[in-house]
């Protein structure tokens, strides 16, 4: 009598076994993950991405396209980062340029350049980076007020502008090929 009870509860008791095996691996596997993924986080790296990103908590740097994924605490990817540069007025420009998607620039930051100031301030002075904040990828271009579409160069800082544009521009068209 005893057996056939024990028979009649078997399948039930290896059910009720497997799920919680399984709910503990699970639970085990996304706090090694979670654990993995923060030590590699570098703080000021993360306050980078973050100036384009806000909601962004955590990001992987796939080394090998140099493209960092962005993900918000519940794990769901933000986008996408990554570097550009191109020839300014007087020398290199480097940007950080994100993706929201494949088809949406979310905000860019600009790293470093070496234009004169009085340039660089007329560029501020018009927000002229305010242009490309949910820019549409195929409007990344360079412009001028009497032509529509595009990012609109500013006048008496047009090689600063294009320098701009052109960074962003050119490492979309690089990277875009690598991103899911």
């Amino acid at each position: 009598m005893f057996t056939n009870r024990i028979r009649k509860y078997y399948p039930v008791f290896l059910l009720v076994m497997v799920v919680v095996l399984a709910s503990a691996f699970m639970i085990t596997t996304e706090e090694i993950s979670r654990v993995a993924l923060e030590s590699q986080q570098d703080p000021a790296t993360l306050a980078l991405l973050q100036q384009i990103f806000p909601e962004a908590d955590y990001y992987r740097h796939d080394k090998k396209t140099d493209i960092y994924t962005l993900y918000n605490n519940s794990r769901q990817e933000v986008g996408y980062a990554f570097y550009g540069e191109s020839w300014g007025y007087r020398g290199t420009i480097t940007v950080l340029v994100g993706l929201r998607d494949k088809e949406t620039i979310e905000n860019i930051v600009v790293i470093s350049q070496n234009d004169d100031l009085s340039y660089w301030n007329k560029l501020k002075e018009q927000n002229f980076f305010s242009q490309f904040i949910e820019l549409e990828v195929v409007e990344c271009y360079p412009s001028y007020s009497w032509q529509p579409g595009g990012v609109d160069c500013i006048s008496g800082a047009t090689f600063s502008s294009k320098g701009v544009i052109n960074a962003v521009r050119d490492a979309i068209l690089e990277k875009i090929q690598y991103l899911d």
